[in-house]
């Protein structure tokens, strides 16, 4: 199923979870979802064998490609927001825990309408 970079929609804040799917798809057909599928591997020493030095420099160009591919599909207002040297498995999971927990937390104070209410969860 070939599968290129353009096919993929652009975050906006609304379709989070469509997009990481999509995005983790492309990346796995890629080859280069590593970040995703296993834990980051500790940084090398001068003891460590050529095994672990290739599955950490594996690891650590797969978490580029993906937050490139990410960035790349996003909207400029969500993108500006990630800090530089993230790991884009805790961003997943990072923006999986902060729309539940807006969604549990934020409750109807009264002021303003239902509309706007619901507006504010939808943004």
């Amino acid at each position: 199923m070939p599968m290129h970079l353009g096919s993929l929609i652009k975050l906006n804040g609304t379709n989070f979870e469509e997009w990481m799917e999509l995005v983790k798809l492309f990346l796995a057909i890629s080859c280069v979802d590593s970040t995703f599928t296993e834990d980051e591997p500790s940084v090398p020493t001068a003891t460590s064998s050529a095994e672990e030095k290739k599955k950490y420099d594996r690891w650590i160009h797969s978490n580029k490609i993906c937050l490139m591919t990410m960035k790349h599909n996003m909207e400029k207002t969500i993108k500006d927001n990630i800090p530089k040297g993230s790991n884009a498995k805790k961003f997943d999971k990072t923006e999986k825990s902060t729309y539940l927990s807006l969604l549990t937390k934020i409750k109807y104070d009264g002021i303003g309408g239902v509309r706007e209410h619901v507006m504010k969860l939808t943004n």
